[in-house]
């Protein structure tokens, strides 16, 4: 059985972590295995956000059921960036789009872009020895989320790996 397939067949959500920082090397390369998920025409219509600061960490865990996102030193989150989709459609389109946010088939391409980008993100996080969990569904547990990040409009924080 090949590496990938084995790490794959590995895998297991780790919820119990130390207070310890991810380092500048192991960011840059989870990050850079989440860009290369594939996108439609390479749009990649997603954000990724590390957050590290103390008080945001214990307002997220607080506010959304998961406790243990405060313990971590480090967290991604990752959204579907329909904003960025806005501002390469033009005017016209634009306001087509955001009229019919849940339909579009531009939405439908952010969230899934957003998935792949997170699956390799965790799968670059297991490969280096690092114990990560995929929690999903953070913005509709925490609306505050997109003033707490001062989120632009049609930016959803979509799902966190820790």
């Amino acid at each position: 059985m090949n590496e990938v397939i084995q790490l794959i067949r590995q895998h297991r959500s780790i919820r119990k972590f130390t207070n310890t920082p991810l380092t500048g090397e192991q960011i840059e390369a989870i990050v850079d295995a989440a860009q290369m998920a594939p996108t439609s025409a390479h749009m990649q219509p997603f954000s990724i956000i590390g957050v590290t600061d103390q008080e945001l960490r214990k307002k997220i865990a607080e506010h959304s059921e998961n406790p243990w996102i405060a313990e971590c030193g480090y967290f991604f989150i990752f959204c579907a960036d329909f904003h960025r989709m806005m501002l390469a459609a033009g005017p016209d389109y634009q306001d087509k789009m955001s009229r019919n946010l849940n339909y579009s088939y531009f939405y439908q391409t952010s969230v899934l872009s957003a998935a792949l980008a997170l699956q390799n993100a965790n799968l670059a996080a297991q490969s280096m020895g690092l114990g990560a969990v995929i929690i999903g569904g953070i913005n509709s547990a925490l609306p505050e989320l997109d003033e707490w990040l001062d989120l632009p409009d049609f930016v959803i924080p979509w799902s966190v790996l820790r």
